[in-house]
């Protein structure tokens, strides 16, 4: 279990991929594949790691993206990953926390313990902030 605050340095870097995402935005992973990429986001990540071979290992990446091909979906980081894909429309500090929350800290969504939307916990859905529960951080 962690406790405290934790400090994360923003770089932002501007990078504008060829359209490999087609019309329908980013492919998204079915319920199957929450722990993995799908094909579309390992191309993604590829090609990131192509225009910047020394990405930092101890670094977190989010992709912002126009949107996915699931409508609804606002974001995706696999827990203890460390690149992560986010929509434009609904980019803001409580997305960013919330995707890197699975991503660095390894943190599950609250539900099914508790209902979906029913907590202001930053785990829950929508992202609503708040702080991660206990059983959200034991291993």
């Amino acid at each position: 279990m962690f406790r405290g605050s934790y400090f994360f340095e923003t770089t932002i870097n501007h990078y504008r991929q060829p359209n490999y995402l087609g019309d329908n935005g980013l492919d998204w992973a079915n319920s199957e594949m929450l722990s993995s990429y799908n094909a579309e986001m390992n191309s993604v990540i590829s090609a990131f790691k192509e225009w910047q071979p020394n990405t930092n290992p101890d670094a977190y990446y989010l992709f912002v993206v126009p949107k996915f091909s699931e409508g609804g979906v606002e974001g995706f980081m696999p827990r203890n990953r460390r690149f992560g894909f986010v929509t434009l429309s609904q980019l803001d500090a409580r997305l960013v926390a919330h995707e890197i929350g699975h991503g660095a800290f390894n943190l599950r969504h609250t539900f099914p313990e508790v209902p979906q939307g029913s907590t202001d916990n930053l785990s829950d859905y929508p992202p609503a902030g708040g702080q991660a529960a206990d059983s959200q951080t034991s291993c």
